[in-house]
């Protein structure tokens, strides 16, 4: 119900008196009352059968439109417009009469329009009224009809640009057709793009992404947008995690640089731009968060956005890396004696150029260059097989020499050779002694092949002179694992005492895949799988075989553990581990049933040495070349660090070869300092004997701060 509705029963009223005054004088026109807008004066016309009356009203309009121009303001503050009125009376003969004393003016509906006794009429809110005139002898009503102001435009303010989570308020003025401004409008505001800001009913605008989209407030049909621009938040604060580090040469750390805005959220997109204070010390690219020690120093690496900078101190310690020398029996032996002199050059150049593990080899093939009760003297250390014991025990000597420089010596086994062979020499040398070597004693023991179209079986030691270099016992003949596993402990007990801190087992395989069809070897199958073995390439005979080794290495590990678990048990193993195509080597799973990848994660294995150099001088396989192109050094090196040390978390040595002369030495030192390898081992004193300023090279140069062997968490 509207406002006039409400005042029907007052109109009514007024309408009642206005006809009665017409009934009362019909037959008399004594005067006329007009009223008029503005002034102007317009006689009203009367029909033809009018009654004659006394008086009549002429209206010079019905309806006089009127505006207020901010309906939502307290009452009295709208800013309504105005509007004269005036009334005229005039006799029947239209001479205007002067009876202005006796109207009165009157709004039915003083809520949308109110009028003074002069008959101006102001406008209070939107709707619709009467205001009427009223003459003692007559009437007339003028209908009032107030709207707002319309709206004509929008003006609107706001920033042009805010940053990412940011927020702004604009600014929306409904204007009349002359500019100004109309209060109390709604307006309706929108965002074009809602994923880059939003904006509330209120016109608060919040960034939410990346872009631009438009503003726009509208206000009774009329629109006025900007374009809004919203940037990343910039950078307030940086900072560098960690803010101080002490890391080991050769060691990697990984920098976080953390920017902020300034209410400190974390912005995470930005790319930080790295440098050192000192590349020689601390070494890091621009566009790397991972850098590594190069030398014994302290360094400040600084991380840039945006102007802002972030810093961390670096102190770069003496590093933790094994460096590991092997030194084989020739090199302190000659055919029939010990140098024992030479053990003492030996580990003196060994720490002028700081290395810090020595695999001295104490065992060839089923005999012993130490004091052994289970094993016969090895002819190069006794004159022949079991000969009268020098003076000096080797190991002893080299314990003692390796005490004087902090170094760590480990008993270096030939695990599973039976004797040497290939020349008149060699197998005169194979005779019976006290105590016996293993093959001698136990022909039966001895690897061998077989033709399977012939089905004859060829042992090892049935041909010593045309075997090449070793005749070998077999890993699957029990006895033979045991024996191995008890030479190590007794080494152990012998020498740990001593000093010893390990054992490291070399020839722990198969001299190849043709092997082995000694009896005990294919009777433990046919036991296992029902039948005799059918072919070299026979897939459960190739993992049998290996299962051969894996119980070797285990037996060895259980037995040193026993006599004392801190004892490092460690392997050298061939460098390929599975084919892979277009590479030309002998793989150790493969070719020779060694799985050092098993030693590893069954826990029996603490450090792998994968002999990841060339054979000789002018051999292309294990050189440093196309990375992966084929038998690279560093593909291979990053192949050992991810199977052994990251899927096992045992420890690796790779294997550097002297062989090849300086420059590809120090290549591959240089390649496994910048992969962080955990060791390095180098074969052997000789060749590195051989290389022109080779231990004065490598004290200046890869090797040139002194270093710590790693620790080994899972031992005692």
């Amino acid at each position: 119900m509207d406002l006039l509705t409400a005042r029907l029963p007052v109109f009514s009223s007024v309408i009642a008196r206005f006809r009665h005054t017409v009934s009362a004088f019909a037959a008399v026109a004594a005067s006329t009352v007009v009223a008029s807008c503005s002034g102007d004066r317009v006689a009203s016309t009367t029909g033809a059968e009018a009654p004659q009356v006394k008086v009549e009203v002429r209206a010079s309009t019905d309806i006089a439109p009127m505006m207020v121009r901010t309906p939502a303001a307290e009452r009295g503050a709208r800013g309504g417009t105005t509007l004269q009125l005036d009334a005229s009376v005039f006799n029947p003969n239209g001479k205007e009469l002067e009876h202005k004393s006796h109207v009165y003016w009157t709004s039915l509906d003083t809520l949308v329009a109110t009028v003074d006794t002069t008959g101006l009429v102001t406008a209070q809110d939107t709707g619709k009224t009467f205001v009427v005139v009223d003459h003692k002898k007559g009437v007339d009503s003028v209908r009032i009809v107030v709207a707002p102001v319309p709206v004509a435009s929008v003006s609107l303010t706001g920033g042009d640009s805010l940053s990412l989570d940011d927020t702004t308020r604009f600014v929306a003025t409904p204007l009349d057709s002359a500019g100004v401004a109309l209060e109390g409008r709604i307006v309706v505001w929108a965002s074009l793009a809602t994923t880059v800001a939003t904006v509330s009913s209120e016109g608060e605008v919040i960034a939410v992404g990346v872009g631009s989209t438009d503003i726009s407030a509208t206000s009774e049909g009329k629109s006025a947008s900007q374009l809004l621009r919203v940037w990343p938040q910039p950078v307030a604060t940086l900072t560098v995690d960690p803010e101080h580090v002490s890391v080991p040469q050769f060691q990697k750390v990984r920098f976080t640089a953390t920017a902020r805005d300034r209410r400190g959220k974390t912005l995470s997109d930005r790319v930080a731009t790295w440098s050192s204070s000192d590349p020689a010390i601390f070494y890091i690219k621009a566009n790397a968060d991972t850098a590594t020690g190069k030398d014994v120093g302290t360094a400040v690496v600084t991380a840039t956005v945006e102007g802002k900078i972030g810093t961390s101190s670096v102190t770069v310690t003496h590093p933790v890396e094994a460096r590991a020398l092997w030194v084989t029996r020739f090199e302190y032996t000659g055919p029939s004696s010990v140098d024992f002199a030479k053990i003492g050059t030996i580990f003196q150049r060994a720490a002028s150029a700081n290395f810090n593990v020595v695999y001295f080899q104490v065992r060839s093939s089923g005999d012993a260059l130490y004091f052994s009760d289970i094993e016969p003297c090895s002819p190069r250390m006794c004159g022949s097989l079991g000969g009268p014991r020098p003076a000096q025990d080797p190991l002893d000597v080299a314990l003692a020499e390796a005490a004087k420089y902090g170094i760590e010596v480990h008993a270096w086994l030939n695990a599973y050779t039976g004797f040497i062979s290939g020349s008149t020499t060699a197998c005169n040398q194979f005779i019976n002694s006290t105590p016996s070597n293993w093959l001698k004693a136990n022909p039966t023991w001895s690897v061998s092949s077989k033709n399977f179209t012939t089905g004859v079986i060829t042992r090892q030691v049935d041909n010593c002179s045309t075997t090449s270099e070793y005749m070998w016992v077999s890993p699957g003949v029990t006895e033979v694992r045991a024996q191995l596993a008890r030479v190590a402990a007794d080494v152990a007990r012998r020498y740990g005492p001593k000093g010893l801190r390990g054992i490291h087992l070399d020839r722990i395989r198969y001299p190849g895949n043709t092997f082995s069809y000694d009896s005990p070897s294919q009777e433990a199958f046919r036991t296992a799988t029902g039948s005799y073995p059918a072919s070299n390439a026979q897939s459960s005979w190739l993992d049998f075989r290996r299962g051969f080794v894996n119980q070797g290495v285990q037996q060895v590990y259980d037995s040193v553990r026993t006599v004392d678990p801190a004892l490092v048990i460690s392997a050298a193993v061939f460098p390929g581990y599975k084919p892979r195509s277009g590479w030309s080597a002998n793989w150790s799973f493969t070719d020779l049933f060694q799985d050092p990848q098993a030693w590893a994660v069954g826990g029996y294995l603490d450090v792998e040495v994968p002999m990841n150099y060339p054979a000789t001088s002018t051999s292309a396989s294990w050189t440093v070349k196309n990375y992966c192109s084929n038998t690279d050094w560093t593909c291979v090196l990053d192949d050992h660090i991810d199977r052994i040390e990251r899927q096992s978390g045992r420890q690796v040595y790779v294997g550097v070869g002297a062989i090849k002369g300086w420059v590809e030495m120090e290549k591959q030192i240089n390649l496994a300092h910048d992969r962080s390898a955990t060791g390095v081992s180098v074969y052997s004193y000789s060749q590195v004997d051989a290389i022109p300023n080779g231990w004065t090279q490598l004290a200046v140069g890869p090797f040139k701060n002194k270093a710590t062997v790693p620790g080994m968490g899972w031992k005692r």
